[in-house]
């Protein structure tokens, strides 16, 4: 009897430190996250060719070493949130489209692993509001009445600036009878004052609203040049 309890308590600590093991390995596979910081949804494993994609991971153990695309990718630096989660902050740059592995070792194993799949990013487009074509109702423009700029099909959470824009309000015939210089602000998305809104309501059928000198910048610093904007009212 007394045999049997014997080995039935060694088999049940057996047990108990084979369940704690599994879970500390568990537990150590899965302790890693990571997230890119400039997609609007960070959860997605997609990254952008040309620039910085930047990549937090948190909860990295010790002495490990981080590579991406087979290369050692060294930390940029540390941050800790409110929970006392350390972050490490890594940029990952490619220069063609495809996939690409981020990988963490410990003592020469793997313990993480991510797949990254790396698309071009279109080229930046401004628009009136919401209109979409080169003719519009006075009701479509003050729907939305503002100049806007993005990237098309991009998931990176990078918005554009709108440094400065001209608005011309043309009657039939081009003569110009409104003409307004925005600047000295953000304007992508800023809806016209008050007074730009109020001469549009005047427009007829065959007038035009004509928006050019358009400039906007990334956060990166670059300036754009953007072909004029010509709406004309139906």
């Amino acid at each position: 009897m007394l045999h049997f309890h014997v080995h039935s308590y060694m088999a049940s600590r057996f047990m108990a430190v084979m369940v704690f093991f599994n879970c500390a390995v568990a537990a150590s596979y899965g302790q890693i996250t990571s997230c890119l910081t400039q997609l609007r949804d960070q959860s997605l494993n997609i990254i952008y060719v040309g620039v910085s994609n930047n990549v937090w991971l948190k909860n990295l153990p010790d002495g490990c070493e981080v590579k991406f695309n087979d290369k050692l990718t060294p930390p940029r630096d540390h941050y800790a949130d409110d929970s006392f989660y350390i972050y490490k902050n890594f940029f990952l740059t490619v220069d063609k489209e495809g996939s690409y592995i981020l990988r963490v070792f410990k003592n020469n194993k793997e313990i993480f692993k991510k797949e990254y799949q790396a698309k071009k990013i279109n080229n930046p487009v401004v628009r009136l509001g919401v209109v979409k074509d080169t003719f519009a109702s006075v009701e479509e423009i003050l729907a939305y009445p503002a100049v806007v700029c993005n990237i098309p099909n991009c998931l990176l959470k990078c918005i554009f600036s709108i440094n400065s824009y001209e608005i011309h309000l043309l009657k039939n015939m081009n003569q110009g009878v409104f003409v307004r210089r925005e600047e000295g602000r953000d304007l992508n998305g800023a809806e016209f004052r008050k007074e730009i809104i109020d001469e549009i309501k005047k427009l007829k059928k065959g007038d035009h609203i004509l928006i050019d000198g358009i400039k906007a910048s990334r956060p990166d610093a670059i300036t754009r040049s953007f072909t004029p904007i010509k709406v004309t009212i139906k």
